[in-house]
């Protein structure tokens, strides 16, 4: 009994002595290695970071690994980007490096954007030490730069006018076949698409006679090319160019290198794809002659669900029916062949398709999506619509693309006959604007090329 008192004893004295020990240690100090003074950057750049860390072993007692945090923001204290992570257990001396991709500036903004820069090192005790730096981010004023488009069979090349100087078509050699086709912005390269993609630098606007780059994803990708249109730039940060083959479609960057990809399972065919609230969704056909609207993760490609179901409109039936995915409201829904409109609801559930009608009357001929949003359809009457689907305007004629002068907001439309086909300028009001520019026959796609990639 005695030792055990003596022992109790011993434990309180030493629980005494060790409860007055404090962890001492010097703070840790930052510094920056790259950059190391101030930096000018634009939309699309990717920053590279650098910086060292010196977190001192503690003089008495221990103590834990420490923090580090990277932040990106402005003078009035909005963050645009911050990451951060885990430093050696102390003594350590680290350097980190990180990349900052440089986003667009806010929209409507022209000129320079001062930027802070800073790096903070948080110990074990929680004492911190930092060092800081400026970044100015140049805006570059939106230009529109020529509207080009994939000439018709005669040609099979590339057509293109400078609206601002005249409706006069040029045409340049291209893939000699039948394509599709889109301009990246910022990017002086022209993507175009059959069975294989194929980048087309620009020199003084005037396409290579070769393709720089060729991209087939796989031996089992067959059949032609669904689409070329651009990624959504709010998703990529830069121009790349999204590519619709058979059985995927995959995202490349201006230099062919595949950047992200969503694949189909083997009994299904891809129709169409778009990003809806922030995933990937693919419209395909299955062996069974099905449609179905698939969901992926936008960064992972993991596919997360499904809705399946079986077409009434005599023209969607089949092998060769026609569909076609846009959104409502940034909901996905497929549009069949006589205005029935399945729309695939955010909760899913055991009935997760509601059956609508698209706007108009007669059948559906060609449909699409507008770059804001909205949709069109050729019918009776061909229409065009807002994201809820009301209707804006009509067009007296044959609709066989849409796209958008992100600089004056006006659309550029294709119509016309077999024989000839024509681009149209419209205002926002779809009211149209002067005369129209010969495209010759067969033209099926075009854009308005653009500066630079980024909001308007």
């Amino acid at each position: 009994m005695a030792h055990r008192r003596k022992s109790a004893f011993t434990c309180a004295i030493l629980a005494l002595i060790c409860g007055g020990c404090t962890t001492e240690k010097a703070p840790p100090t930052v510094m920056w290695l790259s950059p190391q003074s101030t930096v000018h950057l634009q939309e699309g750049d990717a920053l590279g970071l650098k910086f060292s860390i010196s977190d001192p072993a503690p003089e008495r007692g221990t103590t834990e690994a420490a923090s580090w945090r990277v932040t990106i923001g402005t003078e009035a204290g909005v963050t645009w980007w911050t990451t951060s992570g885990n430093v050696s257990a102390a003594p350590a001396l680290d350097t980190i490096e990180t990349t900052w991709q440089v986003p667009a500036a806010p929209a409507g903004s022209a000129g320079s954007t001062a930027l802070l820069l800073s790096a903070i090192c948080t110990d074990g005790e929680g004492q911190t030490g930092a060092d800081f730096g400026t970044l100015t981010l140049t805006s570059t004023p939106l230009a529109s730069l020529g509207l080009w488009w994939a000439e018709g069979p005669s040609e099979y090349g590339f057509g293109f006018a400078d609206p601002q100087v005249n409706t006069l078509p040029e045409t340049y050699p291209g893939p000699g076949v039948p394509h599709q086709m889109v301009h990246l912005d910022g990017q002086d390269l022209i993507v175009s698409g059959t069975t294989e993609a194929q980048g087309w630098p620009l020199s003084n606007g005037i396409p290579s006679t070769e393709p720089a780059w060729s991209v087939v994803p796989s031996a089992t990708t067959t059949g032609q090319i669904r689409f070329v249109r651009r990624a959504p730039f709010e998703y990529t940060g830069a121009s790349w160019a999204a590519v619709g083959w058979s059985d995927r479609c995959t995202w490349l960057d201006a230099n062919g290198l595949t950047m992200k990809t969503w694949l189909l399972n083997p009994d299904e065919q891809l129709i169409d794809a778009c990003v809806a609230a922030g995933q990937m969704v693919l419209l395909a056909r299955t062996d069974a002659n099905d449609l179905r609207m698939i969901r992926f993760n936008l960064d992972n490609a993991a596919r997360l669900e499904s809705v399946t179901w079986t077409p009434q409109a005599a023209g969607s039936a089949g092998p060769n029916g026609n569909a076609w995915l846009i959104l409502k409201q940034d909901l996905p829904a497929t549009l069949e062949a006589d205005g029935t409109l399945r729309l695939w609801g955010s909760n899913g559930g055991a009935t997760p398709l509601s059956t609508l009608d698209f706007p108009g009357s007669g059948a559906v001929i060609r449909a699409g999506q507008l770059t804001e949003g909205g949709s069109w359809a050729e019918r009776d009457e061909s229409l065009f619509c807002a994201n809820d689907l009301s209707p804006l305007g009509t067009w007296n004629g044959a609709i066989y693309h849409v796209t958008i002068d992100r600089t004056s907001g006006n659309f550029w439309l294709l119509s016309g006959s077999d024989n000839e086909r024509l681009w149209w300028a419209l205002e926002p009001s779809f009211d149209p604007i002067g005369d129209p520019i010969p495209a010759g026959t067969g033209t099926t796609t075009g854009c308005i090329a653009h500066n630079r990639p980024g909001p308007l």
